[in-house]
């Protein structure tokens, strides 16, 4: 079946938690965004250190996790971060709904997630057409066990009324949703995601075109380009 890896690739790895993403070697109760805050230490030679657990290369003793990632009071982060690592501002679909990021579009699905800008001529029309044909290959689990958001990057021009037009000029589906919102909270969300990128001479788009699929619930994450053909992803 055409495109059949894609298909296996997405459903596999992020529905069914197969450890072969970023953070399966993760201490119990650790997730993907975590990662980042902890260390790990030699308890011989504290002087040997790494982001990652393994053994240290001086005395083969295993290395013991230094720092702990902070819990944050329950409360007060829940409410200000939905109570994870990804910012809980408010954003608007392209049919002019209100959602908060973290609380109506992560928390506890399996989702997709890039940037666009409705005014792109190259990276973001490839972007955008690879993941039509990524979410008719998800026929009716979209919507319901999977999510795309599409996010631009320029909220100034890209009003609901734009991203609407933009969604139906590609006949996308329900359970893909086009956001836009405060050009600060954009830019939180862009650095926060990890898909934030400088601008660079060979890239006249001003954004590296990357695709963040993730299952919250489980703490799994990847990132890829999302412009290979989506019958390379095997």
């Amino acid at each position: 079946m055409k495109f059949q890896y894609a298909k296996l690739l997405l459903l596999g790895l992020l529905m069914f938690s197969i450890p072969l993403i970023i953070n399966s070697q993760l201490p119990e109760g650790v997730s993907f965004a975590q990662q980042q805050e902890l260390e790990y230490s030699c308890p011989m030679h504290p002087e040997v250190k790494s982001k990652t657990p393994g053994d240290c290369p001086k005395c083969g003793m295993h290395l013991k996790q230094a720092s702990k990632p902070e819990v944050a009071p329950a409360a007060a982060e829940s409410s200000q971060r939905g109570g994870s690592h990804f910012p809980n501002v408010e954003l608007t679909t392209q049919d002019g709904k209100k959602v908060h990021f973290y609380d109506d579009l992560i928390k506890g699905k399996v989702v997709a997630i890039n940037l666009i800008y409705t005014t792109c001529k190259y990276s973001c029309p490839l972007e955008t057409a690879r993941l039509v044909q990524l979410q008719k290959l998800m026929g009716d689990r979209m919507g319901k066990d999977i999510f795309f958001y599409s996010i631009s990057i320029e909220p100034e021009h890209d009003t609901p009324e734009v991203l609407k037009d933009y969604a139906d000029k590609y006949h996308v589906r329900p359970g893909w949703l086009f956001l836009t919102g405060k050009p600060a909270d954009i830019k939180l969300l862009s650095h926060k995601l990890g898909l934030d990128s400088l601008p660079t001479i060979d890239d006249p788009d001003g954004h590296t075109p990357h695709l963040l699929m993730g299952n919250e619930a489980t703490g799994l994450w990847m990132k890829n380009t999302a412009l290979d053909n989506i019958g390379s992803w095997r």
